[in-house]
Order: C-alpha cells, then structure tokens, then sequence
C-alpha cells in the first residue's frame, strides 16, 4: 500500500486576511502563520524557487491545510499569537522561559504591601516587571524596604522596616513612601533623589545632623545603584532593545530597558525553533510573545532586522498590549543605539554560553550520580527510570500523594502522576495507609504489562475437593458473620448450580483460600454475588489482587464494568480499589448492602516499569508500602533491592529487611540526585494539594445540582450574577436558560 502524497490546491484556499496551520500526516500541529492574503501567502509556500530551507523541509510534511479567516491583518496577529501559545507548533519560534517571569507587586489596599509573584492579575495592585532573575528582585525587595519603610504581603519578609526613617512612620507618611517607590521602580529616579535631597538640607537646617546623613547616605546608595551606565540619551525617550544569539535550536533573547534615557532593566529569555528560522521570524515572536508579560512599555523599540509586517506589528502591540501607547519598531544603523543593541547580543550570547556550562557541569553530575547510586545501592546497574513518592495535606484535608520520575538523571514531566487518596476518613491523617494505597495502585497498572504475574489464581470449581473448600469458606466467612447462627446453610442453594453463575475460587500455591461467584446474566456488567477469603488469609492484600483478577476476567469476557452488594463492613475496601457508592440501583438487601461498582477501561495505559522507587519517609514509611508486593510477582522489579526511603532529617537511606541506614556524604552526587527527587516530588505534590483547596474554597452550591455542568452554571452566574440572584428569579427567566428537569433540580436543591 502506497502512502497518500499531499496534493496542494489553492482554489481551496481563501483570499481573506487571516492564519493558515500547516498539520502533519500524524495530526500534529507544524506551523501557524498570518497573512494579509492567504491564497498568495499559503502558495508561495509551494513555489519550486526561492525557498529557504525551512520551508522546504517545513513542506515535506505538510498533509493537510486548515485556514481561518478574520477581518484584518491585526486580527490575523493577535489570532495568530493565540494558536501558537495553545497549540505550540514545532517550526514556530516558542517561548521556553514564560512561566518563569517574576513581577513586584504593590498591593491596592489602604496599607500597600509588596510580594513577588509570577503572573499579573486585574487586582487593582500595581505591577513592576517582568524580571527573569529572582536574585535581581531580591535585591529590589531589599533596597525597597530598607529606603522606602515597604511591608511586605508575608509579614516574616518584614527585614528592613524604619530603616529610612528610625522610627513607626504614619500611614499617611507610609502610602507617600509608596508612592515614591513606585515611581523609583518605574525609573523616575531624578523626582526621588532630589525630594531626598530637599529633606535633607531641611534636616540640615533644624540641625537634624542625624537624620540628614541618613538621608545622605541613601542619596548615596541611589547614585551608586543607578551610575553604572553604558550609554544614556539626552532625548529622554523610554525605549526597549531586543537582540539575540542562536544556538542549535536554542535562541537566547535579550530585553535591555531604558527608561528616561537611562539603563533600568535587562531580560534574559529563551527560545525554542528550528535552526533555518529567519532573524525576522525570532524577532516577530518574540515581540508578540513577550510583551504580552511587560507592565512598563517603551515607545521605541531597536530590533536588529527588518519586520516585512513591521506596521501592522506596530498596530499590534499598540492595540493588543500597550493600551493604546504608540510605539515605533527601529533598526538603528549608527551611533549609541547600534552600540546598546550590539551589547545586547553580547549578553544573549553570554547567557548561552552560561547554559552551556551549566548544562555540561549537570550532566557531569548525573554522569557521577547514578553510577555511583547503584554503587551504593548495590544494584547490578546504574537505575535509568527512578520514581519517587510523597504525600501531602493540609492538617489531614484533600491528601494527595505526587509520582515524579527522572529517567538517566533529569525530570521526565511528561510521566509525572498525580494521585487522591482515597481511603482515608475525613480529616484523617495517615501517611503510611496514603503511600500504601498510592504504591498499589501505581503497581496495579503493571497488569497492563505482560511480565506481570499474581502468585494468586482464580479458576472455576472444578472437582469434589473444590465445592468442599468452596462451601466451607463460603459459609464460615461470608454466610455466618451476615446472617448468625439462626439461619441454615444450604449447599445445594440453586443458585449455585445456575448457568449464569460461575462459582470460582482463588488459589495460592494450588490451596484454596478464597472464593467468588460471578454472575453473567447482564450483557454489559458483571456481577459478583460471592466474595470471601479464609480467616488466616485475609488483611494480607490478596483480596485487592483478587479484586485485580475478577476485572481480567470481566475484560477478557467483554464485560464493561464489575457490581456488587456490598456489605458495609466492605465499603471502605472497594472504596480503596477504586469502587463507586451508587454506580448501580443494586439488587440486594438495602439494610445490609451497599450498591457499588467499577467501570472498566478496556485499554489500560501502560506504565513501564521502575529501576528503583524512592520513597520520602524513614523506616515506618518503608515498611508500609512493602505489603503491597505480599502476593503479587512482577518479573523484572524485585522490590527487595529496587524499593528505598530516604528521611529527611539525617538525609538517611533505608532498603526493605535492614534496619541499618546507607549514609551517604553530602556532598555526594548520588544524595544530591535523591534530594532533587524528594524536592520534586514534595513541590509537585504541594501544588497539588493546593489546587484542590483553591477549588473547594471557590466550589458554589450550584455544583452540587443533578443536570447542571460547568457551562450552565456558568450562563446562571452570567445571567443572573450571584446565588441569591438565581434563587429569587423567576421561574419563566430560568427557564430561558436551563430546562424543566434542571429547574426541579435546582428549586429542590435551593
């Protein structure tokens, strides 16, 4: 079978203004571009002569067009900017550092406060950025507290208060020292240094000698932080110079900002495209990727290549981010600005070259790290896939538990899993039961992979000796403790003998020490009528492993989903195993039963297997989450030598069956590695935790109504504004936004 060549047709191509994306055979997403015209744009693409290299491999693996037409060219740039930040397409110019821009923030309330924060948020609150260096906003911090008396949003950053002054200062006095810093931080300096200058002859005069060299002093501290300057212009003008330095794919991006004809900021951002991306196409992006994160805009900005597209860019940035601010795109040829912008790539290049360096030194590290790890650890080679565990909460609410995983040394994010503990009871805390439950259902997903194998087996009854067994179990374990003595035990129960049951029974090394009976008399569900283990085999984990064969089973017979009647006592167990409460209407009796039930993915994802699994915890935390490899057997991990904890106060490392720790040296590449792994996983089970309590705090009564989703609730609020709102509303004004049953719902519900 030959493969299908894309054929181009432009008749099919639009003549609108507007963004064409370019698709691969696999449905990825290669490119997105605008134009004025795109049938002439998407064409040229196409032509035999005058192509660059990148459009010539770009392409080669075009199989599909897709145009989408907009009124102007503006609105072809801003829809433009839009697909590339949500589709991140491979020949795109990509911005690689976005989430790490850092912003001052002046909050808006009747005592401003500052904190460093990553994103602008329509607050009120002033913004001051972006920085790209978190060491440089420190130091800002620093300066802003000791000469203008700031506070900060967390009161223990609270270093450097009075510093100024020597002692409380009004509010009054205070608001005006924030004001002052503002206009520091906005480049204003020569309004504040002659204000200082003026109070301190003042001081002077009232024979305040203290007071003035104090403010003396901060003159001084101000001069010094602002004379360090290249180049300044007479004309005043607040102006941007962006230049770069390439590297392969890499593409190091410099922002040196001028405010008031002086150098006030510098930043250093990296980028991601294909090495044949032409100098304009950088600077395009760049432009409508970056200033969409500055707060202080120029009215020039020196670009080091000529924009085709250079004045509707203009009108782009005006419109789209500067509010309205005209700015001018330049390409100076002479003089101080050409020098500025030449210094400019000096720094790109710089900064790449320190990439480099630290690139090498981390790759030297984990050169040493894991050869040195399986040393220590005694394993027969270096662990290439290394996956590590936490829990987190918050005084026992929303427990989570984080899986972050590093593969020859560096995070793999694309692996990274987030778990919710299940089992645990409200307000519970219990992190040994959270990292059990989190590790076994981590290791169930090894079932999808063929080396898995369950010491545990589950067959039909099949002989004389199996009834016997069957029944005996049956009985003592499951038919006594529901029903008591008073009531007789029938093994000649019909049901047992019906062709849509299937009693089975579990075996491990060929003696029976479980039982189940399925029902198949539903098409879509099975149905487990019987399920018991004896009592010297249960609380042993083979419950869960036989819970893990009886959904093989329902698979393999193509049933969609696994029901039962659960007996309260059981709840919790099914709960762990990932049953649903309700998932049926049941069939049972309600006073002792519990309706319960799991739908089953017919293609389970496969997880591929660890060479060594980190927990964060001590000995306690170890012991745990070993009872979880009792009765299953997974060819390839021996959870004996692949299985560590590392504590956090001695930085000790413990391995299952040895109660003496490894003790590493701290300046150990291999701990070092261990340390990351911890961090990782503590700040990605955090951020987690987090979010969680973020949405209860902001979760409405509305999520809690039978029919109503996400974007109902959000035509009501939009509708109707608020909660009370809603529920004095008339019923004919709801109903023009929800139906008759969403309305009984929500009339009950409020």
């Amino acid at each position: 079978m030959t493969e299908k060549k894309f054929t181009f047709k432009p008749q099919e191509i639009p003549t609108d203004a507007g963004c064409y994306l370019y698709w691969d055979d696999e449905g990825k997403l290669l490119y997105v571009g605008k134009a004025k015209h795109l049938r002439k744009r998407v064409s040229s693409y196409f032509q035999k002569t005058n192509q660059s290299p990148k459009t010539q491999l770009m392409v080669t693996k075009i199989a599909k067009i897709e145009t989408r037409s907009v009124g102007t060219e503006i609105e072809a740039l801003i829809l433009e900017n839009n697909l590339i930040k949500e589709y991140r397409p491979r020949f795109n110019i990509l911005m690689r550092d976005d989430k790490n821009f850092l912003y001052l923030r002046v909050t808006n309330e009747e005592e401003p406060k500052l904190e460093m924060v990553r994103r602008v948020v329509k607050d009120g609150s002033t913004y001051i950025g972006p920085k790209t260096s978190a060491r440089d906003f420190r130091d800002t911090i620093k300066f802003c507290q000791k000469f203008f008396g700031v506070k900060m949003v967390k009161p223990g950053q609270d270093y450097y208060i009075n510093q100024l002054t020597g002692h409380q200062v009004s509010l009054e006095d205070y608001r005006h020292n924030i004001d002052r810093m503002k206009r520091f931080l906005k480049g204003n300096t020569a309004e504040i240094k002659k204000e200082i200058r003026d109070k301190m002859m003042l001081f002077a005069s009232e024979k305040k000698f203290e007071a003035a060299a104090k403010l003396r002093d901060t003159l001084e501290s101000i001069e010094r932080s602002t004379q360090k300057q290249t180049v300044e212009f007479a004309d005043m003008i607040d102006r941007d110079f962006v230049n770069f330095h390439r590297d392969g794919k890499d593409i190091y991006l410099v922002r040196m900002a001028f405010r008031q004809g002086r150098f006030r900021d510098l930043n250093q951002v990296k980028f991601r495209g294909e090495e044949l991306n032409e100098d304009s196409d950088v600077i395009r992006q760049f432009l409508a990727q970056f200033y969409e994160k500055v707060t202080d805009f120029p009215r020039e900005i020196m670009i080091p290549a000529e924009l085709s597209d250079r004045e509707a860019m203009e009108k782009f940035l005006t419109q789209t981010f500067f509010g309205g601010l005209k700015v001018e795109l330049i390409v100076p040829q002479i003089g101080d600005k050409k020098k500025v912008l030449a210094l400019a790539a000096i720094n790109a290049k710089n900064q790449a070259e320190k990439a480099k360096v630290a690139a090498l030194s981390q790759a030297e590290n984990f050169s040493k790290a894991l050869p040195e790890l399986a040393e220590a650890l005694n394993l027969p080679e270096p662990p290439e896939r290394i996956e590590c565990f936490d829990i987190s909460h918050l005084s026992g609410t929303h427990t989570v538990a984080s899986m972050v995983v590093f593969e020859n040394g560096k995070p793999k994010n694309s692996e990274y899993r987030r778990f919710k503990v299940k089992t645990l009871e409200k307000d519970k805390i219990d992190d040994f039961a959270s990292m059990e439950e989190v590790l076994r259902r981590r290791f169930v997903r090894t079932q999808a992979n063929p080396d898995f194998k369950s010491k545990l087996v589950m067959r039909a009854v099949e002989s004389e000796a199996d009834w016997e067994s069957y029944h005996t179990i049956r009985e003592t374990e499951i038919f006594r403790p529901h029903f008591g003595e008073d009531f007789e035990y029938d093994r000649e129960h019909k049901d047992e003998k019906k062709a849509k049951n299937h009693p089975m029974v579990f075996t491990l090394e060929q003696e029976i020490i479980g039982v189940v009976r399925l029902d198949h008399s539903s098409k879509t569900r099975l149905t487990m009528r019987v399920f018991g283990f004896d009592k010297s085999h249960q609380k042993s984990g083979h419950g869960t492993t036989a819970l893990q064969l009886i959904e093989r089973y329902a698979l393999e017979n193509e049933f969609k989903s696994v029901v039962l009647n659960a007996h309260e006592r059981a709840v919790k167990f099914y709960e762990k195993n990932g049953y649903e409460k309700n998932f049926w209407k049941g069939d049972g009796r309600p006073e002792h039963t519990n309706p319960m039930g799991k739908k089953l993915q017919v293609k389970k994802e496969k997880w591929v297997l660890p060479d060594l699994v980190v927990i964060d915890g001590g000995k306690g935390q170890l012991s745990s989450v070993m009872k979880i490899f009792a009765d299953i057997e997974i060819e390839g991990f021996n959870p004996k030598t692949q299985v560590i904890s590392l504590a956090k106060r001695e930085e000790q490392i413990f391995r299952p069956g040895s109660s003496a720790p490894i003790e590493l040296s701290f300046d150990s590449s291999a701990l070092k590695l261990l340390q990351r792994l911890r961090d990782e996983a503590h700040r990605f089970a955090i951020s987690f935790n987090r979010s969680l309590r973020t949405k209860s705090q902001t979760k409405s009564i509305l999520d809690d109504v039978s029919g109503i989703g996400g974007t109902t609730k959000k035509k009501l609020m939009q509708t109707f504004e608020t909660i009370s709102g809603i529920r004095e509303a008339r019923d004919e004004d709801l109903l023009k936004v929800i139906n008759k049953k969403q309305l009984e719902n929500l009339r009950r519900q409020l």
